[in-house]
């Protein structure tokens, strides 16, 4: 149960950091915020999938 919220909690924070970076202009910094959104969601994804592999 604690690991489904601490996975629900990843997703929402990664979701926040791509958003937040492509709302906030054009910048390396915002870049950034999006790129470390993307690989917390792949990995996220990767965790799910690795289980039915």
């Amino acid at each position: 149960m604690i690991g489904i919220i601490l996975r629900l909690l990843g997703l929402i924070i990664c979701v926040c950091l791509v958003v937040y970076g492509h709302d906030h202009g054009t910048s390396y910094v915002n870049l950034g915020f999006m790129f470390i959104g993307l690989a917390g969601l792949i990995g996220l994804l990767y965790e799910y999938n690795r289980k039915y592999q």
